[in-house]
């Protein structure tokens, strides 16, 4: 991964220097309108349509693998209570590993554009665009597979990972935010195995970000859950910039919080 994403310290910088005392959870009609934008209501006119079979002498696209993947995790995500927990485990490892190698052949894609762009400028975007593919890579996962059910199942996962922490940085990233992802509030703890945990600086920078999403979108009229992310967005910020006055971004947090618990 220190191959592929190239511009992670860049990135980090810029994450570092974020103002967190400035973030304020987005109200839920501000969020329906966002969200809306993104991911318009699609009509209600889908008529199932038989598939025509594949030709296994075609070129099998990036995009055919993807479908086929998100299928299998689909099923999977309906199958996930079956007694055969050997087959269970099997076919979760299959489904993880396949959005990996798909999220490293959308770096090999955008490579492939970065190398076709004539403007530095362009390759410059295109470059610190590739930091955000581990982020991608767990929404896609979590999109098809995950439902609260998997929860003990993912645990296990996790605690196996914590085995051999070095090795397993980028599943237990995608892991812990699919824990999150179930259940924030009841969840919290995980966030301090993130900041002690993972320390590749591409997957701190994603952590960042996921944890600011978190903030926007998911701590409304929860003082002690928006003051809590803050508290740990500031841990990694500190951590990607050491020099940064911890005391000043601890206060400055504090001062927001009293400034609207006053309005």
């Amino acid at each position: 991964m220190k191959d592929k994403i190239k511009h992670s310290k860049e990135l980090a910088q810029s994450i570092a220097d974020i103002n967190i005392t400035n973030k304020l959870p987005i109200d839920i009609e501000t969020q329906d309108e966002i969200l809306d934008d993104i991911n318009p209501v699609q009509g209600l006119n889908e008529d199932v349509k038989i598939k025509e079979p594949i030709s296994f002498n075609a070129e099998y696209t990036l995009s055919q693998l993807e479908k086929h993947v998100f299928i299998l995790a689909r099923v999977f995500r309906s199958l996930s209570l079956i007694d055969d927990l050997a087959q269970m485990n099997d076919t979760f490892e299959l489904i993880i590993t396949s959005y990996i190698n798909l999220g490293f052949e959308f770096l090999n894609e955008i490579d492939f554009v970065k190398e076709k762009s004539e403007k530095d400028i362009e390759k410059k975007i295109i470059s610190v665009l590739t930091s955000f593919i581990p982020l991608v890579t767990q929404l896609m996962i979590a999109d098809a597979v995950l439902h609260k059910n998997l929860t003990r199942f993912l645990k296990k996962k996790i605690e196996e990972l914590e085995k051999n922490k070095k090795d397993n940085q980028y599943k237990l990233m995608i892991f812990y935010f699919m824990l999150l992802d179930t259940d924030l509030k009841t969840n919290q703890e995980v966030i301090e195995k993130i900041i002690e945990n993972i320390n590749l600086l591409s997957l701190k920078n994603i952590s960042i970000v996921k944890l600011l999403y978190y903030l926007l979108f998911k701590s409304n009229d929860n003082k002690q859950l928006e003051k809590f992310l803050k508290e740990k967005i500031v841990a990694i910020q500190l951590n990607l910039n050491p020099k940064a006055d911890k005391g000043k971004l601890i206060n400055n947090i504090n001062r927001e919080i009293l400034m609207k618990a006053i309005k």
